[in-house]
């Protein structure tokens, strides 16, 4: 993606080979986002099942190391 950004930059002109890099950012920006949604603090339901599941191990992770913390106490 930044690759992108950097050749949109370097080109000069609008030409052909400039609007072909926009379009590749275009399509880019979609499975950069997906793969990122894991970390953005979202609403459950606009998750992927993908990340739900992990989302809901990483929380009961914390949960137990927290407890455990406490009962140290």
């Amino acid at each position: 993606m930044l690759l992108c950004v950097a050749a949109v930059g370097a080109i000069p002109e609008w030409n052909a080979l400039r609007l072909l890099v926009v379009g590749a950012m275009g399509l880019l920006v979609v499975p950069m986002l997906y793969c990122l949604i894991a970390l953005l603090p979202l609403p459950g339901f606009l998750y992927p099942a993908w990340a739900r599941a992990l989302r809901d191990t990483r929380e009961e992770r914390m949960e137990a190391l927290l407890s455990d913390l406490s009962d140290g106490d």
